[in-house]
């Protein structure tokens, strides 16, 4: 098996009322840990897409979003339209931006997540 093989790409809850976040990064390295620190937050799930088009489809499909972290490679044409589409057809859900609305640094994006899946009552 390849490396790529080995990261993760997605992390699912056994718990069916478990909160999921969408992660639109552009590494996968990147994404594996992410991906496991969401993980090690426990009760929630989360998804790794690379492109708009696939962060827009989880966003679409995946059960119960809490929030969708927009990596800090994200183009901000590309930020805006997940935005929107947030705005328009998920209200309440929010976006953790490290890089762009905190330092970025592991603690910074588990806390960040944290406080936005709070958000909503979790």
């Amino acid at each position: 098996m390849d490396l790529e093989g080995m990261l993760l790409k997605e992390t699912v809850s056994p718990d069916p009322q478990a909160p999921s976040v969408v992660v639109f990064g552009k590494t996968a390295g990147r994404m594996d840990e992410v991906i496991r620190l969401l993980r090690a937050i426990g009760g929630v799930s989360a998804y790794g897409t690379f492109t708009e088009a696939e962060a827009l489809q989880r966003i679409a499909t995946v059960p119960r979003l809490g929030a969708v972290l927009l990596g800090g490679a994200i183009k901000e044409d590309s930020r805006r339209r997940i935005r929107a589409e947030l705005a328009r057809n998920h209200p309440g859900v929010l976006t953790s931006e490290p890089g762009q609305q905190y330092p970025y640094s592991d603690e910074n994006i588990v806390a960040d997540v944290r406080v936005k899946l709070g958000a909503q009552g979790r």
